[in-house]
């Protein structure tokens, strides 16, 4: 009795001393207990539930089992044996001991809960989804529900998975866990505007929740809505001062915004706070090679490949670089690597055709290139239309084939040669939707097409589609069989006999050769920027003698110089304006934009200013086109120089003078 009186109050001590926070004084006393009684079953849990808390779990999982063995049918002994395994990492062990429990406890609902984590982790998804439901029938929580909902979610059973988070919010309205969840199962099925609403109650509700931020800055981004997602991220930062997402995230953004400078402290920042940090060097070099810091850019891709070399995103962005140096076949090794690591992201694709089709690889390149449609940047949108593409098979008798024009003024100008071709293989007919400003001038050019503006008819009408720029792979187009015939463009009799008269009140001198020039593409073009020339470039070239300048440029330059050029440009209602006035011209002068296209098609004298990374049409290292025999092509000697270019065609073109 002495000593069971003693021991009790020992026990009572041990758990004064836990219940103050004393807990290695309690410990050190529920084991001098054990030292008198060695079957204190409570001393034995005590000390199971201190070593779990302290982290010391293989012996907690030795105290606990060593009272189960006193006491076999106490629910919280295994209860707490299953805490110390699931912590421990004893997963299937865990698992069964919390059966145990349950076996003697059937709604104890910590331990079906429990099991429904471990079956979580276990990605068993649709055996916790059934314990969820078992625990909901026992005690339904709003706690239960989210869980369900994630379970659900991660079978993609995301109508269930809505209802779920629903109820749980019905059942607790100020649960920010299930407003986060919900944004985050729109979000991964790609409906941003409906996930947004959700991430901003969950950050209205839980301020402080960095997770949520991200998230929602990142459906602000898949949005197209930069700017938002610039400041919602900074708001992110402004929680986390040391969150490298955040900060990467922001980096993302501002790229987007061409902030490239201040993209780049951001990632700088990113990668002190996570040196191995692959997306941020991603969008280091992405910012870098903007700058037209190309060398610099490979560089920082070539470090995120190192951290990670299944980084698909990271061979492409490489690819692009070395493309602009003119490294093409090396471009093309990282293409398809991108390729092969995703297959199913049609962006690689899209882009090994580019690359393809650039090193003159035509064939391989055009069956890449019809990944446009899902890898384009922006995605092209196809005509909707039930009508099999055309893609080279032998038409029936009395078949008609609809063309529909896609992307931009030059693409359709280009590969309008092929419209001749196609009325040659459909004896039913063939229709080609235009581009209205290109409408008169096609009309004229292919008098055995039928060209609109927009369908008007019932497009059963046909039996076959095909978009503009699939016709090169419908008839197989290698550099061999290119149809360069030229011209292929008719321009207006009529209007070019009034600008002839037009030009002739100028009374220009008979050896005064009158050059066209068009010296920037229109602003909507991404790349345009690259392309451009300053007009300030062009002095040298316009102050030679013995030449007259018309300007073709459409758009205004705001540094255009009065009394450089005859700009009679507000003139032009469409293309058959341009084509007109080019047709009394002795030279065509142009950077690469429709103009350059209009005159190849029209077969005039041309000199294209290309920039130095040149688009894939142009090729590289060529100075003739295989798609327009009456061009030069006159490129840069390295990025961004093209002052190098002027004076190689003052050159060509005045040295006599």
């Amino acid at each position: 009795m002495k000593n069971n009186a003693a021991s009790s109050q020992l026990l009572q001590s041990a758990q004064s001393h836990y219940a103050s926070g004393q807990v290695a004084a309690a410990e050190k006393m529920y084991k001098e207990v054990l030292q008198g009684d060695p079957a204190s079953v409570q001393a034995l849990h005590m000390l199971g539930v201190i070593t779990l808390t302290s982290q010391r779990y293989a012996e907690s999982i030795d105290w606990l089992k060593r009272a189960i063995k006193i006491k076999k049918d106490e629910p919280l002994l295994h209860f707490t044996l299953g805490l110390a395994l699931q912590e421990n990492g004893e997963l299937d062990e865990a698992l069964s001991t919390y059966e145990n429990v349950i076996r003697l406890k059937p709604d104890y609902i910590q331990a079906h809960l429990n099991i429904g984590f471990i079956l979580d982790k276990q990605e068993k998804f649709d055996k916790a989804e059934l314990r969820y439901k078992q625990v909901i029938v026992l005690q339904p929580s709003a706690g239960t529900y989210l869980n369900l909902g994630r379970a659900l979610k991660n079978q993609e059973k995301f109508d269930q998975a809505l209802d779920a988070y629903k109820m749980a919010i019905t059942l607790k309205p100020d649960y920010a866990d299930a407003y986060y969840n919900l944004g985050n199962l729109f979000k991964i099925q790609e409906k941003f505007d409906e996930a947004i609403p959700y991430y901003a109650k969950t950050v209205f509700l839980k301020p402080d929740m960095l997770e949520a931020y991200n998230n929602l800055g990142i459906t602000y981004f898949a949005q197209k809505k930069f700017s938002e997602a610039a400041e919602t991220h900074r708001r992110a930062i402004a929680l986390k001062h040391d969150d490298f997402e955040s900060h990467s995230n922001l980096g993302a953004a501002l790229y987007e915004m061409e902030q490239f400078e201040e993209a780049i402290k951001s990632c700088h920042r990113a990668l002190e706070i996570k040196p191995d940090h692959a997306q941020a060097y991603n969008t280091l070099g992405s910012a870098l090679n903007e700058m037209g810091e190309t060398d610099g850019a490979i560089a920082k891709f070539h470090l995120s490949l190192e951290i990670d070399p299944t980084n698909a995103e990271a061979h492409n962005y490489l690819a692009n670089s070395l493309r602009e140096l003119g490294k093409v076949e090396e471009a093309i090794k990282s293409h398809r690597r991108a390729a092969e690591i995703k297959p199913d992201d049609k962006r690689f694709e899209f882009d090994l055709g580019f690359a393809l089709l650039l090193s003159g690889q035509l064939s391989e390149g055009w069956q890449k290139y019809e990944a446009r449609w899902e890898g384009g940047t922006p995605k092209k949108t196809p005509l909707v239309t039930t009508l099999p593409q055309w893609a080279g098979q032998t038409p029936r008798p009395g078949d008609r084939l609809l063309i529909t024009c896609e992307q931009g003024l030059g693409d359709q100008l280009q590969f309008s040669r092929y419209f001749s071709l196609a009325a040659d293989k459909f004896k039913g007919g063939v229709t080609v939707i235009i581009e209205g400003t290109l409408l008169g001038l096609m009309q004229r050019s292919f008098p055995g097409v039928t060209v609109l503006k927009e369908i008007v008819a019932d497009p059963n009408t046909w039996q076959w589609h095909c978009p503009l720029m699939s016709l090169p792979l419908a008839f197989g187009t290698t550099l061999k069989n290119i149809p360069a015939r030229t011209p292929y463009l008719v321009p207006d009799p009529v209007r070019v006999d009034a600008w002839k008269e037009k030009i002739a009140t100028l009374n220009l001198p008979a050896r005064v050769r009158k050059i066209g020039i068009a010296w920037k593409p229109g602003a909507a073009m991404k790349i345009a920027k690259f392309k451009a020339v300053a007009f300030q470039q062009l002095l040298p070239l316009l102050e030679q003698s013995g030449a007259a300048w018309f300007s073709l440029q459409k758009d205004p330059d705001p540094d255009n110089i009065p009394g450089k050029l005859i700009d009679w440009s507000s003139d032009f209602k469409d293309f058959d304006d341009t084509a007109a006035l080019m047709m009394n011209l002795d030279l065509i002068i142009s950077v690469d934009t429709s103009v350059a296209h209009l005159a190849g098609g029209l077969n005039l004298p041309t000199w294209l200013l290309n920039r130095y990374a040149s688009d894939w049409r142009w090729m590289r290292d060529r100075d003739d086109s295989p798609w327009y025999p009456s061009m030069r092509i006159f490129t840069q000697e390295k990025a961004g120089d093209w002052e190098s270019v002027v004076k190689r065609m003052i050159a060509e073109g005045f040295a006599a003078n």
